[in-house]
């Protein structure tokens, strides 16, 4: 019987964190629990749609590859779905192939890309930051990465892969598109390219995961100094998240942009699972009522989470996270007060 085969591409922001290649869906059947989800590891795009496989009876029929992982820049990320893509055509020439395709940042800059499995030196427009001398040299970046797109839809529709391609966050405003003289290639963009069209609006994070984001002023809500960002056309996953979401219920850390579960998850199930039913991947049906309140549950202690560690450093992102296992591994996720309590004695203690 012929399977699909559910490619999930990106940097961080798609990575099971793992670094495997194919997602055990056998882990998730039967009763699910904290445990095997592997939380509190963020949960992601690829996790809830395996759930819904495993809801939907489709485990015979579908299969997951996890390709993606943290530091990728685009042009790295177009070559690993290369490689996957022909190796499931090699090896499975009459099975489909449907490819959900987070983009990066156009430049990866300021990180620790030492324990990624390439040689940046091969992907000068994804890590090439001291080539950025002069107005030509910063244009060629913008013109490259978006032929690089250009090049992922037409390797996609030369090999019959459906796809859906997304930015994790906005990389491109119009500004630029002004300032290069490539407003011409807007609307080739947009139609391969899955924008969102954000709201201005105040937000908790003073930085975004590859630098300063463009702010407008600051003020304090609920105790939490935000900054008003202005609303553009080229949203993904974190614009998304914001204009659906909440203060505190966004991201994983105030030190750490990254999206948390509860954004992963309105994403996925307002966008991402819409566009797999509309494929026939998926059917339209209703979620797992012991998935949800897990999903509750997490969505809570992630907001907990957050609120009661406003004040850490960037050196207390370890800390945190071994607290959180230990809070996970003695079964106290969903007390309310032991969460608080641990995170305001760690503000106390550490900070």
């Amino acid at each position: 019987m012929s399977k699909f085969h559910i490619i999930f591409a990106g940097c961080s922001f798609s990575d099971e964190g793992n670094h495997e290649d194919i997602l055990d869906m056998e882990v998730l059947k039967n009763k699910i629990s904290y445990d095997k989800l592997n939380y509190p590891s963020t949960i992601k795009i690829h996790k809830y749609f395996a759930l819904d496989v495993i809801n939907q009876k489709l485990t015979d029929k579908i299969k997951i590859h996890t390709i993606a992982r943290g530091s990728y820049g685009n042009h790295v990320i177009f070559d690993k779905l290369k490689q996957k893509i022909l190796d499931i055509k090699l090896n499975y020439p009459n099975d489909k192939i449907y490819a959900v395709i987070q983009l990066s940042a156009l430049l990866r800059m300021g990180e620790k890309i030492s324990n990624i499995d390439i040689n940046v030196n091969d992907y000068p427009f994804d890590y090439g930051v001291e080539n950025l001398i002069d107005y030509d040299s910063i244009k060629n970046i913008f013109i490259n990465h978006i032929s690089n797109i250009e090049n992922i839809n037409n390797f996609c529709k030369e090999n019959g892969i459906i796809n859906k391609i997304f930015f994790g966050w906005a990389n491109l405003f119009m500004e630029d598109f002004i300032e290069y003289d490539l407003i011409h290639k807007i609307e080739t963009l947009k139609k391969i390219v899955t924008f969102y069209k954000y709201n201005d609006a105040d937000d908790e994070m003073e930085k975004y995961c590859a630098g300063k984001k463009p702010i407008l002023n600051s003020k304090l809500i609920f105790g939490l100094n935000t900054y008003n960002v202005s609303g553009g056309e080229f949203g993904g996953i974190t614009e998304y998240s914001r204009d659906n979401l909440p203060i505190g219920k966004r991201y994983n850390l105030i030190t750490d942009a990254h999206p948390n579960s509860y954004s992963y998850y309105v994403f996925y199930k307002n966008i991402i699972k819409q566009w797999f039913i509309d494929n026939n991947v998926l059917y339209n049906a209703s979620e797992n009522t012991e998935h949800i309140n897990l999903f509750e549950n997490i969505f809570n202690f992630e907001y907990i989470r957050f609120m009661n560690t406003l004040d850490i450093c960037q050196s207390n992102y370890q800390l945190i996270n071994d607290i959180s296992w230990e809070i996970v591994s003695k079964n106290k996720l969903e007390d309310n007060e032991f969460v608080t309590n641990k995170f305001k004695k760690l503000n106390n203690k550490y900070i």
